[in-house]
């Protein structure tokens, strides 16, 4: 029996097909001024897509809840022990990526390395040192994990390392060799699942859009709250990536102290919103009286500890919706005679829709629809918004002084030899005018491009002495405080370093120096927006360049400072490590400067992660507005090789012939041209009054928060 889950994201999809819709009419035709600037909006907007990151513990239900939400069933593995650490990207209808398939990425091995030994200098002094700086634990458990993969591979581990390997066709099986663990050739010689999962960093699964009427990528993250170390630190690497967050929560032990981290950490996300979704409600003893009571109790506590009420909270079950999906009549059946299933759904349509009603998947689908649309698409649609409306004011401007210009010399044949210089001197004049515009144009063009680049580059490196800077203050603070102690006192028994404040202390440093570099973009954008503005006034008259600030990328950022450790603690007691010490063969001194180059090897993995945090913020804000003057000079170059063409085959014609009957040609052709125009300027000029009409409250609008959605708030 045939069963459809519902569809994800169909008003984002609505909007931008009537956003489409609207400037269809001013990009038609061979002719249309319009067509290459709003097209490539229009593109931009197409491929407009959404991020989803589903985290929560191990066992928690993820991998379950997305085969179930998008109706993958049983695609996902959802079988996973702790050594697996790979992070799922589903990509579902992205019209940039390919239709099927898929590709995973295996670790290098300069990554291996990072990951099994560090720096070399920083784990022997480590070692020697500061035993606690980094656990034990995390040691055995990635030389586990190397170990495991070499095992598994034999001789094609050397080979595998740094490869991506692709697929045209990724079915569970082939899903299975690279994220699920079980791999074990001796008591099971005939799978190859998870053969693979021990060195894979990342797969990338490419689909149809399934559910998602706009391009989706749901990411399908690694437990939290598993002892295996990098995988807490894969899947939070991965959060700057989401626009929304799904965290799922088992129902049997909801929000413990991992869950409650997790959510703070998510918090600090701006302009993110999280969901909330309770697992496993069907495994309660008496659902219809507790998961009112469960929901309660959660969002008390939830508001207790977050401090805000910025989340979506929903319960559900991921085993009921995959069971209107895959399960037999019988299993539906007897599902949906279940007291639960028939006071979370009753009576209405068939006995698959009423156990997916219960599940809770379309409350969580409709949820994640407005969010997409309030978030994503809305600051797609604003951009593109923006930029179509700026596009078509200047070619309505453009057009209409073209349009004065025909009209204004229609010829008199009165006078034919008179009327023959004249109009040669006329169309010299302007195709010299139009020819200095255009050079000038590409000149202020290419000049704001490198003015960006270089304000880009002076940015980043400012930026990375700040921190460096800062950086360098600390640690010769730690280590005078260290010295002084030590000479006033001897050898404590212990000697704590809290880097709390100093990771702070750099992030807001960072967000300043950012700040001020996009401010420095911004001046430069408009000053140069202004340039092309002065080049193009003579033939066309004044354009509005207020708007082309608005709706850029990347106006702030959130720059996550994160070492290894919060706390440096260097314990002098410590039997193994230690034993200069005591022996007196290493003095304060070279202590000192040992614990300075420890800090600053074990604090590089997160100064370079910080910038490149800054790195790729400058560059979408770089591009942006890059692209923004070209877009500008690219579509007066339209509207003057246009007009240049028209005056050279005018020309060429008054060479040609003098008749009076040619003469009238010329007339009768340059009163088509006119009429055209002004038939061009009523369709740009209709596009407009549509685009305000449909979408006045995006163009310039600077993305909302998300709006109300289902689910307790």
């Amino acid at each position: 029996m045939t069963f459809s889950i519902d569809p994800i994201a169909e008003s984002p999809r609505r909007r931008i097909d009537t956003f489409a819709g609207d400037l269809a009419p001013a990009t038609a035709g061979d002719e249309a001024e319009a067509k290459p600037l709003i097209g490539r909006a229009l593109e931009r907007l197409r491929a407009a897509s959404a991020t989803v990151s589903v985290v929560g513990q191990v066992k928690s239900g993820k991998s379950s809840l997305i085969n179930a939400l998008t109706g993958l069933g049983n695609f996902l593995p959802t079988e996973v022990n702790p050594w697996t650490a790979v992070i799922t990207n589903l990509y579902f209808g992205h019209p940039n990526k390919p239709a099927s398939g898929g590709e995973f990425q295996l670790f290098s091995e300069s990554e291996w390395l990072r990951m099994i030994e560090g720096d070399a200098e920083t784990r022997r002094l480590t070692e020697e040192l500061l035993p606690g700086f980094r656990r034990d634990i995390l040691e055995r458990q990635v030389l586990e994990m190397q170990q495991n993969a070499e095992r598994r591979l034999g001789a094609l581990y050397r080979l595998l390392l740094g490869k991506t390997h692709r697929f045209n066709e990724i079915t569970p099986e082939v899903l299975e060799r690279y994220v699920s663990a079980g791999y074990d050739a001796e008591t099971n010689p005939g799978s190859t699942a998870g053969r693979f999962s021990g060195i894979t960093k990342s797969a990338s699964i490419f689909l149809p859009p399934g559910p998602f009427r706009v391009p989706v990528t749901v990411s399908d993250t690694p437990g939290i709250n598993d002892p295996f170390l990098v995988r807490d630190e894969i899947t939070t690497s991965s959060f700057k990536h989401a626009d929304i967050f799904v965290v799922t929560l088992s129902a049997h032990q909801a929000l413990g102290p991992a869950d409650v981290a997790l959510l703070k950490m998510l918090s600090v996300h701006r302009g993110k919103r999280t969901v909330i979704f309770v697992n496993r409600i069907d495994e309660l003893p008496d659902p219809v009286k507790d998961v009112p009571e469960l929901l309660g109790a959660l969002d008390a506590r939830l508001k207790d500890e977050l401090g805000q009420t910025g989340y979506v909270l929903l319960a559900g079950s991921a085993g009921w919706g995959r069971m209107a999906l895959l399960g037999t009549d019988a299993e539906v059946a007897a599902a949906v005679a279940a007291p639960a299933v028939a006071h979370l759904a009753p009576e209405g349509g068939t006995a698959r829709e009423r156990i997916y009603r219960a599940s809770g998947l379309p409350q969580l689908a409709a949820c994640l629809s407005q969010l997409i649309e309030a978030g994503p698409i809305r600051a797609a649609l604003s951009d593109a918004a923006t930029e179509c409306d700026s596009a078509l004011d200047l070619m309505d401007k453009l057009l209409s002084a073209r349009l004065g210009k025909e009209r204004s010399h229609l010829v008199d044949t009165s006078d034919i030899p008179n009327l023959i210089a004249v109009e040669k001197e006329r169309i010299d004049t302007r195709l010299t005018a139009l020819s200095d515009v255009g050079r000038g144009l590409d000149a202020v063009s290419g000049h704001g491009r490198n003015a960006i680049l270089a304000n880009g580059d002076v940015a980043i490196v400012s930026v990375s002495n700040v921190v460096q800077s800062t950086l360098n203050a600390f640690v010769q603070e730690q280590v005078r405080a260290l010295g002084t102690a030590m000479q006033a006192e001897g050898a404590p028994e212990r000697w704590s370093i809290d880097i709390e404040a100093l990771c702070r202390r750099v992030e807001a440093q960072v967000m300043s120096g950012y700040r001020n570099a996009r401010i420095e973009i911004d001046r430069i954008l408009m000053r140069h927006a202004e340039a092309l503005n002065d080049r193009i006034r003579p033939i066309a008259g004044e354009m509005d360049v207020s708007k082309i600030l608005d709706s850029l990328p990347s106006d702030e950022i959130l720059p996550g400072f994160k070492p290894h450790s919060a706390l440096v603690e260097m314990d002098f007691t410590a039997q193994r490590g230690w034993k200069f010490w005591r022996a007196r063969t290493m003095s304060a001194e070279e202590a000192m400067e040992r614990l300075s180059q420890i800090i600053h090897a074990e604090m590089r993995p997160a100064v370079e992660a910080l910038n490149r945090t800054v790195q790729e913020a400058l560059a979408a804000r770089n591009k942006a507005a890059m692209d923004r003057l070209a877009d500008l000079a690219r579509a007066a170059h339209v509207l003057i090789e246009s007009e240049a063409g028209a005056l050279k085959s005018d020309a060429l014609a008054l060479t040609q012939s003098g008749t009076r009957e040619r003469i009238a040609q010329i007339q009768a052709e340059r009163t088509r041209r006119a009429e055209a125009i002004s038939a061009r300027v009523a369709v740009i000029g209709a596009a407009r009054e549509a685009l305000e009409r449909d979408f006045g409250d995006l163009v310039a609008a600077a993305p909302a928060a998300a709006g109300a959605v289902p689910g307790k708030v």
